[in-house]
Order: structure tokens, then C-alpha cells, then sequence
């Protein structure tokens, strides 16, 4: 400190140069890295599965899936050919595009893939359908359409059997009439009402996998892709205001999503965090040459590691970024402390070289210890296998130590130049001497009482619950995200499935037969569940179904639209046919509802004396005939399928390039449960142990975490009590400095158990945090009573110890405010940490210390 007081233009001059050019290093070179399989070491056996899955089968990773909802299940797979067909030829942005159970293949092959009953209530429908067919194929209108409804009522008139069956058929026309007179889509769902088991059976939506090609240059390399899908819908008009949903989720979105909420978040934490600081650093410090000189040397320590993270790791990651924002709150603790003490010399020593020269003394070994055990706090991540946060160690641990030189350098050179002026008063908290004393002379009551809270908290530890699901800390109202949920509750597109490898087909029908039978699966999936069952009957019932059909399924040449007035020669018929059927006063539900319905309905589309409107209403309700019609015509002329057949994209998702074959194995049960996700696991590896798949990465990537943590905390531990003895050379004192540390890391774990606050992947960094950061605190208070401070609470080093546990509960606190959860459970847990360390600080520590040692003891060892 004396060379930055003598020649302070020197040092000041030097240390902007060098952070500038860190500064400019890291512009220039600092990247981040994307890819969340890098945030552990991949030398797990269960990691190493995944990335020999994942080089057989290169497809099955970094996808998008799109989901197209439509007005009707055709449509939303009309929707995702068009959409499929305007991405194909863009393979600079995809690499591989499917359709899974939709295209061409399926479109032409999938009533071979139902069941025998399914087929045969297919077939049925479509016999009964045969009039409709015939009746509109003549005259493909409203005109045709309500001829076919006559039919219907004449019948009904008659006693003809089975005209109930038609209620489906008349709910969705006398639904078309009353939208179309309304002004909204009067378009009716053809292949629900000619295919049943093809339509309304089904959900109306298609899939479609997207494997994209990635820029690893930007934080969301799956940006250009998805906004290319995005703008390619609304070219083709799959619009909500068209009835379509288009919507992003997979590997790609969610990742994507995440990252532009952690950036978007840190941006808006960090600035949050300054303004706080500076705030506080205002009502803490009281002049503005103190202030500009705090804040300067935090903004040159703050560019200083990032040019540190460039030549240390060389890359930011999803957690390590979380330290631009910690930074700002931890590492102003050392200017906080330095100032504090400054004001207080200059309040006893007038002259400012003086007043400089005893805080530099009074200062030095204790700002020195609180800086090498937070390093050491951060540093104890690096030998665990959780290398995202072993990053975040390096980064930060140097970062403190940057902070620190900085504080002994550069602040004093600048504070010389400066020259703050003298204190009128103590800057001590005088008001809190009563307290202060009576702590000392009520401690063992005190002593009690955390004796007592630290029993409660053993309970809470008893109580609390790690959540291991990587997916509840993502934001729940992003698409990607909303979108995966919504999936996951359908047991056919839930995420949660686990894949097999098998060799040869023999072996593939054996571990099936294996896997099915456990009452944890409800199905296992192969290459072989495409070759659909009994094809030859099958294929002969669709034949006949095809010759009886006959002229009813053949496109017929097209006919001009029909006059308005053969439309209101048609309305008024088939009005009166139908209220001939309710004169008759034999009528039966459910046909009696919808014939008044369809009667009040035909009276408001009659009303209508605007002939455009009311042709284009007979357009649109039979707008989609023709396109189910030929629908119908292809599903009944599917070929054989065979291995052989299956197309290239289908097949390579199930067998590897080297002839592997892949079992998809899927959950019984709701596995968003962890007790059921870990059911689901252990019973799949009984039988292969070699499964991967989200499950098995979710659940051993929990085992890697917490131990990872456990080593860190012990190591920082250790770590942090040898530096504090090599230092303080009194065993007592070491305890002293350590037993608020850890008081408060017990009551942090006990209240979370208590109020049901669970631990994840994001908060339980937290923990090894607090050892490096809550030490600083204890550190100063022992060194200042060990000093001969009597009444710890009035004295100057509670004020600085204060305000710079505020300014870190700033920024901790701003991440709590962040829209991505796993960055804001990790605040809230830290706020909560922090601010029972300081409760531990201020009640139990002088509790613990009571009265000053005598002056004999206040020199030697520990001074």
C-alpha cells in the first residue's frame, strides 16, 4: 500500500492498462459454451452410454420437435407436409427432417398398423358413410350435403334403424351452419366424419423432428432453425386466427430458451445489482470520493476477470456466467471494509497519511485471510466431477483474489489522490452499544437459545428433499417448455423414455419380451413394432371395402358452385323434410336435439340475402371433402410393409449405421413423481444395465451432484480451518471464527427441510458459497475482538461487516428476481444463507466471544 501512496498516478495508470487489456483479451476470445453435456466430466460409465447412444444414433440428439395443432387431425397433417416440404431443401439450417407416423409411408400404410377391431369399426363407419359419399360425390356441395341430410330424416321418418349413428354427422353440419352464419370457419372434419378411427379418435396434430444444424458462435445456436420454422408457418398461414398452432420443443428449444432467460436475467441482475450497490455504498460510506473510488475499483476488478475466465478456462457455461452477476456483491465486501476502517482512522487521526498508514496496519492480515478462504471456499470445487461448476470455481476464486489486489493497490492510490476528508463523529453503531453489552452478559441464555434453534434445524434436515429433475428449473411459460409438459402428461410423447441397445433381431425380440414384462413398462418399441400385424388379412379387408366403395371413392370431374337459389331451394327442402320428422311425433334422442338444432340453424342461414356469403359458406363446410375422399381412397391401397420397405429416416432411428438395433422403452405411470421416475430406472436395468435415456441421466446426474457438493463443502472445510490456524495460531480463535459459519449453514439446511424449500441442481451451489463467503464476517469480528473490541456491535468493523452483507444480499437478491428458476431458487437460497449468517454474526458470534481478552493476550500468534 506505501508504493500506491507514494507514487499513486504509477499505480493507477498500471492497474487500468492491465485490466483493459484483460478486458480486450477476453472481448476477443471469451466464448460460451452451449453444450450441457460439457457441464460434467464424461468419464461416468452412465455418461459414456449416452454418448456411445448418441454416436450410433446422431439423429436422436440436439433435435426440434414441432407440433402442429390443426382444426382437424387431416389438417394438421396437411399442415406438416407443407411445412416439411418447404423445409427440406434448407440443409443449410436442417440436416435431417421426420415425420414420425406422418408423411407419405404412413399416410398411404397406416390402417395396417390398427388393430383388427380398430379396422373393422373403420370399415364399418365408412359402409355406413357410403350414402354421404355417393350423395357428394355427385354434387360436392351445400346443395349435395343437405341432400344427404334429407336422406338421413327421411329415414328416420320411416323407423329406419341405426339413424342415431348419424348424430356425430349432424352435430358437426349443424355446427358448420351456426359458425359460418356467425362469420367464423364453417369447415367441417372429413376425415373424422368418413374415417372415425382416423379422425376423432385421433388428437388433431402431427409431429415433426427437426435435427438442425447448430451456431456454436451464439448463446442459442438453435435460434436460426427455429426462427426459420417459425416464419416458414406463417408463410403458409398456420396462424391461430386459421385454427393451427405451431409450436417448438426438443433438446434445441429448451436449451435455447434457457440460455436467452439466463442471459436476459443476468443483464437485468446485473444492472440491479450495481444500482443496489451503489446505493448502499452511498448510505454505508457518506462521501463521494469513498464511493467513486469503491465503485471504480470494483469496475476494473470486474473487467480484470473476465480477462482471468479467458486464460483460465477460456469459456463461460450455464452456471460459471452466474458469477458476472455474484461478483458485484462479493467482491465489494474488501473496498467496503477498507473505506469503513479509513473513516474511522480519520475520525482518530487527522492527519490523512496517518490515518491511511493505520488502516493499511490495521487491515492488511485480516482482508489478506478473508480473501485466501473465500478463494479456497471457491477453489474446493475443482476436484469434482461437476465441471460446470469446477469453472465457476476457478473464475471466482481467482476473481476474489484479483478483487483483493486491487483493493490494496489501486483504491489506495486513488483515495490518495483523493484525499477524503476527516470523520466529525464515530462511525461505529453507538445506538447498538446497549445491545452489545447485554449480549455479553446474558450469553449463556443466548447460547441456549441457538442451542435450541440448532436442534430444531437438525429436524428440518431430516425433512429435506433434493429434487433431481433438471426440468423443474426451467421456466414453465416458455413454448419449449409449456409445450414438453403438455406432452409429458400423454403416454406417447412423454420425454421420459429409455433406450436399449441390441445386436442382432433375435436379441431384440428377447430383451422386449424381457422389458415388457416388468410392471414398471407399458410398452417397448423396435424397428420391428413398423411391420404391422396380420398384414395379409388385413390388406384383403381393405380390398373388398375398396371394390364395394366402387364410384363413390373416384374424384369426379369439377362442377360449377350451385346458384344461390338451388342453396335456398335446398335449405327450404330439407327444412321442411326435417320438420316433417318432428310433426311426426314419434322422435328420439339424440336425432330430436339436432333436428332442432339444424331447423334453427337452416332458418339463420336462410336469412342471409348476400349471395357471395352465402356461397361461400357452401364452400367452406364441404372445402375439405374432396381432399378426405382421396385421403380415403389411398389408406384403402396400402402395400405390403416389410424391414425392407420402411423408409430410410424411420430406419436409421432404429437401427445404427453398424447394424445395431435400438429399443425405445416407455414408463407405466405418472414418472414426473421421482419415486416412480427411480422405480421406472431400477427395473429397466435389471434388465439391461446399459440403458440410457433421460431417467437414467436425470437420476445419476443427481448422484453426481451431491457428491460433488459433499466434496466440496469438506474440502473447503478443511481447507478453510488450516488456512485460519496457519493464520490465527490459536485454536480458539479458529473455532470462534468457525462456529457461526457453520451454525448458520445448519439453520440454512434445517429452515429449507422446514419450509419445504427442496434442493437442486441450481440452489445447492449455495452451499459451498456460504463457506466461502460467510467466513469473511467471523474473520473480522475475531481479528477486531481479538484486537481489544469490547462491544463488537458499536464498533466500526459491525458497520462494514453490515453494509457489505448488504450489498452481497443486493446481488444476491437480484438473482432471486429472475424470471429462470434454477438462477432464482438459487438467489433465494443464498438471501436466506446470508441472512441467517449474519444473525449468527451479530447475536450468536459476540454471544460466543464475551469480553475482550486481556491486553497480555491481544499480541502474539494471532495479531
Amino acid at each position: 500500500m506505501r508504493m500506491s501512496m507514494n507514487h499513486p498516478w504509477s499505480v493507477i495508470t498500471t492497474a487500468v492498462v492491465i485490466c483493459c487489456l484483460l478486458a480486450a483479451y477476453a472481448y476477443n476470445t471469451l466464448g460460451i459454451n452451449v453444450d450441457t453435456n460439457d457441464l460434467f466430466s464424461r468419464d461416468a460409465p452412465f455418461l459414456q452410454a449416452e454418448d456411445r447412444f448418441s454416436k450410433l444414433f446422431p439423429g436422436e440428439a440436439d433435435q426440434i420437435l414441432v407440433v402442429v395443432d390443426g382444426p382437424s387431425k387431416m389438417k394438421a397433417d396437411q399442415a406438416a407436409d407443407q411445412l416439411v416440404a418447404k423445409l427440406q431443401p434448407r440443409n443449410d439450417l436442417v440436416l435431417s427432417i421426420q415425420q414420425p407416423g406422418g408423411g407419405e409411408f404412413f399416410r398411404r400404410n397406416g390402417l395396417l398398423y390398427l388393430t383388427t377391431e380398430q379396422l373393422n369399426g373403420f370399415v364399418d363407419q365408412l359402409t355406413k358413410a357410403q350414402p354421404i359419399l355417393g350423395t357428394l360425390s355427385a354434387n360436392p356441395s351445400l346443395v349435395g350435403l343437405l341432400d344427404v341430410i334429407s336422406l338421413i330424416f327421411q329415414g328416420a321418418s320411416m323407423g329406419e334403424k341405426g339413424v342415431d349413428q348419424s348424430h356425430n354427422f349432424l352435430t358437426q353440419v349443424a355446427t358448420g351452419i351456426e359458425n359460418g352464419v356467425a362469420g367464423k370457419p364453417a369447415a367441417l372434419d372429413w376425415s373424422a366424419l368418413l374415417g372415425g378411427s382416423l379422425g376423432s379418435a385421433m388428437a388433431p396434430r402431427a409431429f415433426i423432428l427437426v435435427h438442425p444444424k447448430l451456431d456454436t458462435h451464439q448463446l442459442t445456436p438453435g435460434k436460426p432453425a427455429s426462427d426459420l420454422i417459425r416464419s416458414t408457418a406463417r408463410e403458409l398461414g398456420l396462424t391461430p386466427d386459421k385454427g393451427y398452432t405451431v409450436r417448438l420443443t426438443g433438446s434445441v428449444p429448451l436449451s435455447d430458451e434457457e440460455f436467452a432467460t439466463v442471459e436476459h436475467g443476468s443483464w437485468v441482475a446485473i444492472t440491479l445489482s450495481v444500482l443496489l450497490v451503489a446505493l448502499i455504498l452511498t448510505l454505508a460510506l457518506r462521501s463521494w470520493k469513498l464511493i467513486i473510488s469503491a465503485l471504480f475499483t470494483l469496475g476494473m476488478g470486474f473487467l480484470a476477470t473476465m480477462g482471468w475466465a479467458t486464460i483460465a478456462v477460456g469459456e463461460l457455461n450455464l452456471i460459471s456466467i452466474g458469477f458476472t452477476v455474484m461478483f458485484v456483491g462479493i467482491a465489494i465486501d474488501f473496498g467496503i471494509q477498507f473505506c469503513m476502517r479509513l473513516r474511522e482512522e480519520r475520525y482518530l487521526v487527522q492527519e490523512f497519511r496517518g490515518s491511511m498508514d493505520e488502516t493499511a496496519k490495521l487491515l492488511a492480515r485480516p482482508l489478506l485471510l478473508a480473501a485466501v478462504a473465500t478463494a479456497a471456499g471457491f477453489f474446493s470445487f475443482l476436484p469434482t466431477s461437476y465441471r460446470g461448476v469446477a469453472e465457476l470455481g476457478v473464475i471466482a476464486g481467482g476473481g476474489i483474489l484479483i478483487a483483493f489486489i486491487l483493493t490494496v493497490t489501486l483504491l489506495p492510490a486513488l483515495l490518495t489522490l483523493l484525499q477524503p476528508g476527516p470523520e466529525q463523529a464515530p462511525v461505529g453503531f453507538e445506538r447498538l452499544r446497549p445491545l452489545g453489552n447485554t449480549l455479553v452478559a446474558v450469553r449463556k441464555p443466548v447460547l441456549l437459545a441457538s442451542a435450541a434453534l440448532s436442534i430444531a434445524a437438525l429436524v428440518g434436515l431430516f425433512m429435506l428433499r433434493f429434487d433431481f429433475d433438471p426440468l423443474h428449473l426451467k421456466d414453465p411459460n416458455s413454448e419449449s417448455m409449456a409445450t414438453l409438459m403438455s406432452l409429458a402428461s400423454d403416454p406417447w410423447t412423454t420425454p421420459y423414455t429409455l433406450n436399449v441397445l441390441a445386436n442382432n433381431p433375435d436379441e431384440v425380440r428377447a430383451k422386449s419380451e424381457k422389458l415388457a414384462a416388468l410392471p414398471e413398462v407399458r410398452e417397448v418399441m423396435s424397428v420391428f413394432s413398423f411391420i404391422p400385424q396380420d398384414q395379409d388379412r388385413k390388406l384383403e379387408t381393405l380390398q373388398n371395402l375398396g371394390m364395394m366403395l366402387g364410384p363413390a371413392m373416384m374424384a369426379q370431374p369439377p362442377a360449377s358452385p350451385p346458384s344461390v337459389e338451388d342453396i335456398k331451394g335446398a335449405i327450404d327442402g330439407t327444412s321442411a323434410q326435417i320438420q316433417s320428422y318432428l310433426d311426426a311425433g314419434e322422435t328420439k334422442e339424440p336425432i330430436k336435439g339436432d333436428a332442432e338444432r339444424l331447423v334453427a340453424a337452416l332458418s339463420k342461414l336462410s336469412a342471409i340475402n348476400d349471395p357471395a356469403r352465402l356461397q361461400a359458406i357452401s364452400a367452406e363446410m364441404v372445402a375439405g371433402f374432396g381432399q378426405a375422399r382421396a385421403l380415403m381412397a389411398e389408406v384403402m391401397q396400402p402395400r405390403p410393409v416389410s424391414l425392407e420397405t420402411l423408409p430410410e429416416s424411420l430406419r436409421s432411428s432404429w437401427i445404427s449405421a453398424d447394424g445395431q438395433y435400438r429399443l425405445q422403452v416407455f414408463p407405466k405411470g405418472n414418472v414426473q413423481d421421482p419415486q416412480q421416475l427411480l422405480k421406472f430406472v431400477d427395473a429397466v436395468r435389471t434388465v439391461e444395465p446399459n440403458a440410457t435415456g433421460m431417467p437414467i441421466t436425470i437420476y445419476e446426474s443427481s448422484g453426481l451432484v451431491i457428491n460433488a457438493f459433499i466434496t466440496a463443502a469438506i474440502l473447503a472445510a478443511i481447507t478453510i480451518t488450516i488456512l485460519l490456524w496457519l493464520t490465527l495460531r490459536r485454536m480458539g480463535d479458529v473455532i470462534r471464527t468457525l462456529a457461526p459459519l457453520f451454525i448458520a449453514a445448519l439453520w440454512t439446511l434445517g429452515l429449507s427441510g422446514l419450509i419445504g424449500m427442496e434442493l437442486n441442481f441450481a440452489n445447492i451451489i449455495g452451499l459451498p458459497l456460504l463457506l466461502g463467503l460467510g467466513v469473511t464476517f467471523p474473520i473480522y469480528l475475531v481479528h477486531s475482538w481479538r484486537h481489544g473490541e469490547d462491544n463488537l456491535l458499536a464498533a466500526p468493523v459491525t458497520r462494514a461487516v453490515l453494509f457489505s452483507a448488504l450489498t452481497t444480499l443486493a446481488s444476491f437478491g437480484s438473482l432471486a428476481l429472475s424470471s429462470h428458476p434454477g438462477t432464482s431458487q438459487l438467489g433465494v437460497l443464498l438471501s436466506i444463507a446470508l441472512g441467517l449468517m449474519l444473525v449468527s454474526t451479530f447475536i450468536f458470534l459476540p454471544a460466543l466471544l464475551g469480553k475482550s481478552p486481556p491486553p497480555a493476550e491481544q499480541a502474539g500468534p494471532g495479531k
